[in-house]
């Protein structure tokens, strides 16, 4: 009996404890449900702070554990992120967000073959209704597009601004100052601004789950450090959205855009003046109209102005416009055309003080991920742009670098990225060119790129003088004898148009594709059509046409254009409109050109539609399985059983390329691989064609938007 108070004690401290656990457990499940309400919200720096209160890795459940993961991706834990979603792979049967995290998560620390994978795991586990599929199948493509660019030569140096310009919130759209040297303005939403926060819907508590209205900012660099930020003037900041465009010439009128919402409403045109009227409100500024969603505006030269707009008649997203002010008045934007927009977001336009380099972000499928920073110069002499090219790492990253902009000395410039390096949302960066940037160290004449040509309202740059004239060229097929005989009178004068047209305009490729009749075997017929090409080739070459502009095909007989009457005899009219030796113009987008092919008129009784199908298909993407690569003529019966075959010249090795199949599906394709690889084919493969070559790496990143088939098609590189 003496024994009855210890049990009686220890039965009540078992149930005390068991009381204290209890509470414990409900405090936890409180802590989890109030991080679950951030994190739906995007609130994910303060879902991670809850989530740590209510457990650690040892008790979050599963689900729990996939969004404290996704937690610290947002907050820029990149290490801490990939730890937990590796893990959640380990454990097995896991879903497809872990997958499309984790590739991102890789992709941020440039390992893009890890993530491209994770991406590629993603697809095949998503449902196809996920719409993040589509998304995903482009991000494996810049993927691809990063992995090149990260070995490449390096622009700059490339660094954040610190502590005293970033916050955990977001800053972005830095504006150089054009009088103050090392002066830096831009915009920021973070807390402290005059406009408080706002929900981003009606029914939530903004002071818990609202973001931060932007106000504008400025710092200067004294000594190698930037001073903390200051707030602009708060005539300027207001209880609204306000971010920062630009300034005049003179830097005496700030431009800005104040509006209900991050980038849109009505333009301030501010004097910085305190004796008289401070700003100027419009609704536009010419054709330029933010309360319709028209975004980053940048004036050049107060004539000059180029913006992004959704407008429609675009080549797809957002596409730049410029617009030039001559007497007084603002004239009609026009689409900067598609030498430099693309099917997806091109936005956040610089524009050099040469007027004639320009710098934008895009996410077209040549970015490392995001929008990226491309570079187009303007060839005066050619009178159009050349091709955007992305200034790589470390300028770029897998997130979004936008509002890139150089300062006057040509070596530094500024721009802002939410690249997971960062404190928080985006931040400013700094890039210090290694060479300084001719392009905005001089001046030109004329002033910019608009000015070069006439200018045409509906398209393409201008100020005085004629449109330039379309010149017509005329292309047929070049017909050759029973006797082999290639040049002729009347082909010599084809192939003499034809070199001044290649020369002319040497951005110019041409087909040469011989075809001829049924004379032998199939590998014989291949053979000797394609030395009728090497003929005309040869002419041309002669002339001064570059080798690199010709590609030379043979098809044998198996596209004739012309069949014979069910007599059993040859006909000699048919025979010899397939005796040919087809030309196909590629790469005339943008030339002053009009191409108009003429083929001769083939009686109905003899008329062939292999020869038409073979024709329209030599723009279209085709897949052809290669498997030989010979000196002289190759010799197989697999030649028999492919009703589609050709023979292509390498104009460097001079050697022959041997082909079976033309399938306009990636999956058709494998099915001819898989049969050449029985027959003894072991290295063949597959290669897409589209407007007469075979398709490179690059190719495929700048065409897959168009043909998503090559997709499935990468994957094999």
């Amino acid at each position: 009996m003496q024994q009855l108070p210890r049990v009686i004690t220890a039965i009540a401290v078992v149930l005390c404890m068991s009381g204290v656990t209890e509470l414990h457990c409900q405090s936890a499940a409180r802590m989890i449900r109030e991080a679950d309400a951030y994190y739906e919200h995007g609130m994910y720096r303060a879902a991670l702070q809850y989530y740590r209160q209510g457990g650690n890795v040892q008790t979050w459940e599963k689900d729990t554990r996939l969004k404290v993961a996704i937690c610290r991706y947002e907050v820029n834990d990149i290490d801490g992120a990939i730890s937990l979603l590796q893990a959640l792979v380990a454990e097995g049967r896991t879903e497809p967000t872990v997958f499309f995290y984790l590739g991102r998560a890789y992709q941020h620390r440039a390992l893009f073959d890890r993530a491209a994978r994770q991406f590629k795991e993603f697809v095949r586990r998503a449902d196809n209704d996920d719409p993040r599929r589509l998304w995903v199948k482009d991000e494996i493509l810049r993927c691809a597009t990063a992995a090149n660019l990260k070995y490449g030569p390096q622009l700059a140096y490339v660094e954040n601004l610190g502590t005293a310009v970033n916050t955990f919130f977001d800053e972005f759209a830095p504006v150089p100052s054009p009088n103050i040297m090392d002066r830096l303005y831009f915009t920021s939403a973070r807390a402290g601004n005059a406009g408080g926060m706002v929900s981003v819907s009606e029914d939530k508590d903004a002071q818990k789950f609202g973001t931060y209205r932007s106000d504008l900012y400025y710092s200067e660099h004294n000594n190698g450090v930037w001073r903390t930020a200051e707030a602009m003037d708060r005539t300027l900041n207001t209880g609204r959205h306000e971010q920062i465009c630009g300034f005049s010439t003179d830097g005496q009128i700030l431009y800005l855009i104040r509006g209900e919402t991050e980038g849109t409403g009505e333009l301030i045109a501010d004097t910085f003046s305190v004796e008289t009227v401070r700003s100027q409100r419009m609704s536009s500024l010419g054709d330029f109209h933010p309360g319709l969603g028209d975004r980053d505006l940048y004036l050049f030269n107060d004539t000059i102005m180029l913006f992004a707009s959704l407008r429609a008649g675009g080549q797809g997203g957002y596409d730049l416009y410029y617009s030039l002010k001559r007497f007084g008045k603002w004239r009609s934007a026009v689409n900067l055309g598609p030498a430099i927009n693309s099917h997806y977001d091109d936005v956040a336009p610089f524009l050099t003080r040469n007027g004639r380099e320009l710098y934008f972000s895009s996410n077209r499928l040549t970015s490392m991920g995001g929008l990226d920073i491309f570079r187009a110069r303007f060839d005066d002499a050619a009178t159009r742009w050349q091709a955007p090219r992305n200034v790589g790492m470390p300028i770029n990253s897998a997130g979004d670098d936008a509002y890139f902009r150089f300062a006057a000395d040509g070596l530094s410039a500024y721009f802002s990225s939410d690249r997971k390096t960062g404190y928080g949302q985006r931040d400013l960066y700094a890039a210090y060119m290694k060479e300084a940037v001719q392009a905005h160290l001089t001046l030109s004449v004329p002033v910019t790129f608009a000015h070069v040509k006439p200018l045409d309202d509906n398209a393409g740059p201008a100020i005085t003088g004629e449109p330039e004239e379309i010149k017509e060229f005329y292309i047929n097929d070049m017909l050759f004898e029973a006797n082999d005989l290639v040049m002729t009178p009347q082909n010599i004068k084809a192939l003499d148009v034809l070199a001044n047209l290649l020369l002319i305009y040497p951005d110019l490729r041409a087909d040469l594709i011989g075809h001829d009749i049924s004379s032998g075997p199939r590998s014989f017929n291949l053979y000797f059509s394609i030395k009728k090409a090497e003929q005309a080739a040869e002419h041309l070459i002669r002339k001064g046409v570059k080798p690199d502009q010709l590609y030379v095909k043979g098809c044998g007989a198996l596209y004739p254009r012309a069949t014979s009457p069910q007599t059993g005899l040859a006909h000699p009219a048919a025979e010899r409109l397939n005796r040919r030796i087809e030309v196909r113009i590629h790469n005339s987008a943008g030339q002053p050109i009009r191409l108009i092919y003429e083929h001769r008129n083939i009686p109905e009784n003899l008329r062939d539609g292999r020869g038409q199908r073979f024709s329209e298909m030599a723009d279209r993407l085709v897949y052809r399985v290669h498997i030989a690569t010979v000196s002289q003529m190759f010799q197989h019966g697999v030649f028999d059983d492919y009703d589609n075959a050709m023979i292509r010249l390498d104009p460097d090795s001079r050697r022959y390329h041997y082909y079976v199949g033309m399938e306009t599906s990636y999956r058709d394709a494998l099915k001819v691989l898989a049969d050449m690889q029985s027959r003894g084919f072991d290295d063949a493969r597959i290669e897409a064609h589209l407007e007469g070559r075979a398709l490179t790496r690059a190719d495929i990143l700048d065409h897959a938007g168009e043909y998503p088939d090559l997709l499935d098609y990468l994957e094999q590189f």
